[in-house]
């Protein structure tokens, strides 16, 4: 199997990498605002931790700057795209390209559902590790 790309698959894959780039940057946004940040609020006692409840409810409304965090859609939106452009371009086989563009919808799945989010970072990871391997040796 070919590792380039050509033409407008080329293109494809580097605005799906690109996306993909940005919507990790922002997940990593995401995970210091809304989880470092909250988990110090652990150690605070009882009745201080009440008097957040306000600052809470915006965070999570993602108000102000928070709405940036809105882009962690991006992850999967650019996961799909380099997915189709791979497969197309047939740097990875047909199996690859289809657990990673449903791992990458699956990534769509609401906060809460852990679960769905875990397959679906295990199944790109099952994507892309022959991928990686193959670029390795």
């Amino acid at each position: 199997m070919a590792l380039s790309m050509n033409g407008q698959l080329a293109w494809l894959g580097l605005v799906g990498g690109a996306i993909a780039i940005c919507g990790a940057v922002i997940l990593a946004a995401d995970k210091g605002a809304l989880g470092l940040v909250i988990s110090a609020f652990d150690t605070l006692p009882d009745d201080v931790f009440v008097k957040l409840k306000p600052g809470l409810v915006v965070m999570q409304a993602q108000a102000g700057w928070l709405v940036l965090l809105r882009g962690l859609l991006l992850l999967p939106l650019g996961f799909a795209f380099l997915s189709i452009a791979m497969f197309s371009a047939g740097v990875i086989p047909g199996w690859q390209a289809i657990t990673m563009l449903i791992g990458a919808l699956l990534l769509f799945a609401p906060d809460g559902f852990e679960i769905i989010s875990l397959s679906a970072s295990v199944l790109v990871l099952i994507a892309l590790v022959p991928l990686g391997l193959q670029i390795l040796l």
